[in-house]
């Protein structure tokens, strides 16, 4: 099944109702963004994001690497523009969690860039900025896909995909997002 940026709603809640069960769940902030992906893939779709005006959103992100061994987590923030069909915002407290469940705090924002949102509530962007923790700056860049749901947007879910370079090589990992119109 897949999971990350492009992988449908339905198949990110799905997955999310198996990762519930895994120790993975234990990692402060993973719980809650699977929780929201399955609560906002039960909400109705949009038919049309006419009208919708402007609204902004606070949420979670969570990502795992390929090999298990490493999760990331952080604050989302979008800011959506209906009229103009545009999406703006970022990752914040990024947090980075190993095999031996040590919790690593890093500092630094992944910006959302060229965000736009279909007539049905369609979300993609791309995702790009250093992150440094642990002496070490982590270049990241990646993609964001979704949607909004609900009574006038009232939540937005969907796929996360990373990819961390620094001096060691390329990492890449793959998850979800889930967040709700304050």
């Amino acid at each position: 099944m897949a999971i990350g940026a492009g992988a449908s709603l339905a198949g990110l809640s799905t997955a999310a109702g198996r990762l519930l069960n895994s120790p993975d769940s234990n990692i402060p902030g993973v719980r809650a963004v699977l929780q929201g992906i399955q609560t906002t893939n039960s909400t109705a779709g949009l038919n049309s994001i006419s009208g919708l005006g402007t609204a902004s959103y606070t949420g979670g992100v969570a990502a795992v690497s390929s090999d298990e061994e490493v999760v990331v987590t952080g604050t989302l923030s979008l800011n959506a523009d209906f009229g103009s069909g545009t999406v703006t915002g970022g990752i914040s407290g990024v947090r980075v969690t190993d095999e031996d469940v040590t919790d690593f705090p890093a500092s630094g924002t992944i910006a959302l860039s060229s965000g736009a949102i279909s007539n049905s509530g369609g979300i993609s962007a791309n995702l790009g900025g250093p992150v440094s923790m642990a002496g070490q700056t982590l270049d990241v860049s990646g993609r964001l896909t979704g949607e909004f749901r609900g009574a006038n947007a009232a939540r937005a879910a969907g796929g996360v995909t990373l990819n961390a370079t620094n001096s060691d090589g390329l990492l890449r990992l793959d998850g979800g997002f889930s967040a709700t119109r304050n």
